[in-house]
């Protein structure tokens, strides 16, 4: 016998939650690589840096978005 409480339960995210998901995986893994670039790359890392703090700032604001 099914349960019919989930017969009319939604089936995939919504689109906002899909986008949020989708840039906040893709910043994330930006910032995997620019971390590994920091850590080798002694000329690159001041620019490496310049992108790493607006970056995680970015990230901060969408999982903020996300759990509101």
């Amino acid at each position: 016998m099914q349960n019919k409480s989930n017969d009319n339960a939604p089936r995939h995210f919504n689109l906002t939650a899909r986008i949020l998901h989708w840039l906040m995986a893709a910043a994330i893994l930006a910032m995997l690589f620019i971390g590994v670039g920091m850590t080798t790359s002694i000329t690159w890392r001041p620019w490496l840096i310049d992108i790493h703090r607006p970056l995680g700032i970015a990230i901060l604001l969408l999982v903020i978005i996300r759990l509101i």
